[in-house]
């Protein structure tokens, strides 16, 4: 008896298959990975290329399977792109009878919600089944947005010439479906506390601001008095730029299925709290419809607030010497660990992938005091990098520091340490800090262990001999010199005989190092400095002045800037050793 073999079931074309994100990008000579739900922010300073990445990172995606990209024009940034796909061409047909509109021009074709695309369906299932390009499906699928289109988008629109007619324009959609004009009304009330009202009355279809003070009657008993009140309301184009800009931004992103949103500078026109504001709504819609966000913007509000919901959340950033142009990236994973750490969370660390430096310090106050002694510098003797591109970060005490020092390198942000000098009392929190500069901590090691062997705890006092040779060291260089008070400070430790000098690190900085171990310590503040770490070698901060007089903290802080602490000559000189280790390839 033969057999008869089922025969082979065909899937059910289902629209919640079809997904389509970009994958990866080469932008110069760099690769980077996107991830397929959720928000990649390209940052970098002015002239480096954001703009010019979505550009033509959009015109890739528009080109015609087969056809050469350079037919739009030779790529200046974007070298290659992958796509990623999910789905068969009948889920895509199916999810494009969803969310565009299926007509006749003169033949069967798709259009898009703004009236574009006339994409009939063979050639639908021929570019899906290429699967390289997008073409014409790009109109489908990828919203791109840039400051000088927002305000278009919010009308005023022409009613349709038939109400049976597709929507050509976002202010038709919202009008045929009140869930999306509460969408954007929420937002609009969240943010700028006032309501939305759809005026369909006029010649054209446009947004109000306010309420009616007279409830709207039926559509078709449409009175004087509401007619009257409707007209008092000013129009949302009266309005300002900030309110124009981000409801021009999300109106069509609201009102659209797209799943790759392309948006040039969002933040353009908005104060910090509404650009906060807009990156937590952006993220928060990438996150719970599963669609891909890729933006270009300069602002830290706007990415905390992206970061502030929890979604996927990667950032680029381009850098540019001459001609060339390179990315680097920090994963959303990695960006997530970092936002999750309250102490960074609430620091300005995320300004830091906009500044061409970074020197991280223990805390706000020290931040506060070398970015007065900077400015100093700079009015005296004008420093390669202007101050405005240097910026100082609080790390919360040296714990921090490999922390921050990761995530700003995986963006190619030269970043600097000066912790206290007592990092030297702790082998474990300086292998850290080395290796999270990119060092590996075999070339410190034995520098190390032998600088510190004279301070280690010892079963036996200090000899006579011992003292004698240490001073000979300090001051058999300066002989000729008279005999000072700040002489006789910087031999205070020299001549400490207890039991452990490991204390005397942040009181004498350098100066602690005793005779055997000193010249391997300054070999190893050299090689350290190299890296990107100079400890304050004084000691710590206070040391820098330590006739001031005045304890630690807030009142340290005034009375040293007050006494110009911060142009005397440890502290430039600190300063400088921060700036020529800044040049200093790690």
């Amino acid at each position: 008896m033969i057999e008869k073999s089922e025969p082979e079931r065909v899937p059910t074309p289902n629209a919640s298959n079809m997904g389509v994100s970009v994958q990866r990008l080469t932008i110069g000579q760099s690769e980077v990975a996107l991830p397929s739900k959720g928000v990649t922010a390209i940052v970098g300073g002015n002239n480096v290329g954001k703009s010019t990445v979505l550009r033509e990172l959009v015109t890739r995606l528009s080109v015609d399977p087969g056809q050469d990209v350079t037919s739009r024009g030779r790529p200046v940034l974007v070298h290659d792109l992958r796509l990623e796909t999910e789905g068969t061409a009948d889920d895509v047909l199916a999810w494009l009878r969803e969310t565009a509109h299926l007509t006749w021009n003169p033949v069967e074709v798709f259009v898009n919600s703004e009236g574009r695309g006339h994409m009939p369906p063979a050639q639908v299932v021929h570019f899906w089944t290429l699967g390289d390009r997008l073409g014409s499906l790009h109109e489908f699928m990828v919203h791109f947005s840039d400051p000088m289109s927002r305000e278009g988008m919010l009308g005023p629109a022409e009613p349709r010439g038939d109400i049976t007619n597709p929507p050509t324009h976002p202010l038709h959609r919202i009008g045929d479906d009140a869930k999306l004009f509460e969408e954007v009304n929420d937002i609009c009330q969240e943010i700028f506390r006032v309501p939305l009202t759809l005026d369909r009355l006029s010649t054209n279809h446009t947004l109000r601001v306010g309420i009616p003070s007279v409830t709207a009657p039926p559509i078709d008993r449409v009175t004087a008095e509401y007619r009257e009140a409707l007209g008092t309301l000013p129009p949302i184009m009266s309005q300002g730029q900030g309110m124009k800009s981000l409801l021009g931004l999300l109106l069509p992103v609201v009102t659209a299925t797209r799943p790759i949103i392309v948006i040039d500078e969002p933040e353009a026109f908005l104060h910090p709290p509404q650009a906060f504001d807009l990156g937590r709504i952006l993220a928060s819609m990438a996150d719970d419809r599963g669609v891909q966000v890729i933006l270009a913007t300069h602002d830290r509000n706007l990415l905390a607030g992206l970061l502030d919901p929890g979604a996927p959340v990667s950032v680029v950033r381009l850098d540019r010497v001459g001609d060339d142009t390179s990315a680097s990236q920090l994963a959303a994973d990695d960006l997530a660990t970092l936002w999750n750490d309250p102490v960074l969370r609430y620091s300005n660390v995320l300004d830091g992938v906009f500044h061409r430096l970074v020197v991280l310090a223990e805390a706000d106050g020290d931040c506060r005091f070398y970015a007065a002694a900077l400015d100093s510098m700079n009015r005296n003797d004008p420093l390669s990098a202007p101050p405005s591109e240097v910026l100082f970060v609080p790390s919360g005490g040296k714990d921090g520091m490999p922390k921050i020092a990761r995530a700003l390198g995986a963006v190619n942000v030269r970043v600097v340490a000066s912790p206290d000098f007592d990092i030297f009392d702790d082998e474990a929190k300086l292998r850290r800090l080395v290796e999270a500069f990119g060092g590996r901590w075999a070339d410190f090691a034995d520098d190390y262990r032998v600088a510190i062997s004279d301070l280690l705890p010892r079963s036996t006092g200090a000899t006579c001999g011992d003292v004698l040779q240490a001073i000979q060291v300090q001051l058999e260089p300066v002989s000729s010199e008279p005999w000072t008070q700040e002489r006789k400070e910087q031999l205070r430790p020299t001549l400490r005989t207890s039991q452990s000098g490991m204390s005397d690190l942040k009181r004498y900085g350098a100066r602690a190092f005793r005779a055997g171990g000193a010249p391997r310590a300054a070999a190893l503040l050299d090689k350290l400095a190299a890296l990107g770490i100079c400890p304050v070698r004084e000691g710590e901060l206070e040391s820098l002045a330590p006739e001031l007089g005045v304890s630690k903290g807030p009142a340290w802080l005034a009375a040293a800037l007050k006494a110009g602490v911060h142009e005397n000559e440890a502290t430039k000189a600190h300063i400088g050793l921060l700036i020529q280790s800044a040049a200093v390839p790690g």
